[in-house]
């Protein structure tokens, strides 16, 4: 009895071990499938995280026909005079993202903007405005057209705002045609290159423009003054930049974005522009 019991007990014994390294096996097992996901999972972040990467690099270069572009945003009147000039963002930025980097707007918020004070309609504004197209926000200091317009106001209005806005077109255009080293392709030079090149050729551009505006068919520049000159020469104002509290940043910030005071000043040159057109057609 007792060496069939310790037989008995050394079978047990075995299956007991054998059970014991089958567990093992399988522990060992999940734990290595376990860890081929966990290395499978960081892998594919991996290839996405470079795919991401890939595609910000290619929206930043894709600009003009797919290509690789830097965006040039300016003011412009009239008689072609370009007053703001930015250049130096890539092609991915659009005409809405732009405007963060254009520093024109940061005279109006740190109060830096000329006084301005008119009436249109009976309102009274206080802040000067762009005209500007479809894709800019509805902020108080542009003026939008307006794309399917209904009326014949609205479509007045329309024209005359579309018309005007050619002159920033128009000043693009010749600045191309007078200066063929900025309408063809920028080959590889830097940017910190193309900048100053732009910004050589802009200078000479308002130069001309000085120079030839009293032989336009227009007088466009009448009561314009872009220097303050003094025996021929322009005097600069030299001085620290005075920059406004914050309080008063964000509530001009507020003032520039109000989207009411847009729409309302959109309304009242609507309107504005039917009267002046009706006392035209009238003369």
């Amino acid at each position: 009895m007792s060496e069939d019991f310790s037989e008995k007990n050394n079978r047990w014994l075995k299956k007991l071990s054998l059970m014991e390294e089958i567990k093992n096996v399988r522990e060992k097992e999940l734990m290595d499938r376990e860890k081929e996901r966990e290395e499978e999972r960081e892998h594919k972040a991996k290839i996405m995280a470079i795919k991401e990467k890939e595609l910000q690099i290619q929206a930043a270069m894709r600009g003009y026909c797919g290509v690789a572009t830097i965006v040039l945003e300016v003011v412009a009147s009239s008689d072609l005079w370009i007053w703001h000039a930015f250049f130096g963002v890539s092609g991915s930025n659009n005409d809405i993202n732009v405007l963060d980097h254009f520093p024109v707007l940061d005279d109006i918020l740190n109060d830096r903007a000329p006084e301005v004070n008119y009436t249109i309609n009976g309102n009274n504004y206080t802040m000067g405005y762009y005209l500007a197209d479809d894709i800019y926000p509805e902020w108080a200091t542009f003026v939008k057209s307006i794309s399917k317009p209904q009326g014949e106001k609205r479509k007045l209005f329309a024209q005359y705002q579309e018309g005007q806005r050619k002159d920033v077109e128009r000043a693009f255009g010749v600045l191309q045609a007078r200066f063929a080293i900025i309408r063809g392709p920028a080959r590889f030079w830097k940017k910190k290159k193309l900048a100053n090149i732009m910004r050589a050729c802009i200078i000479l551009h308002n130069m001309i423009v000085e120079d030839e505006r009293d032989t336009y068919a227009g007088n466009f520049a009448q009561g314009l003054e872009y220097d303050d000159v003094e025996n021929g020469l322009s005097q600069p104002q030299l001085r620290e930049e005075d920059f406004a509290p914050y309080h008063q940043f964000l509530q001009r910030n507020a003032k520039l974005r109000n989207r009411q005071q847009h729409r309302q000043l959109t309304k009242d040159l609507i309107e504005h522009i039917w009267q002046f057109h009706n006392a035209r057609r009238q003369l």
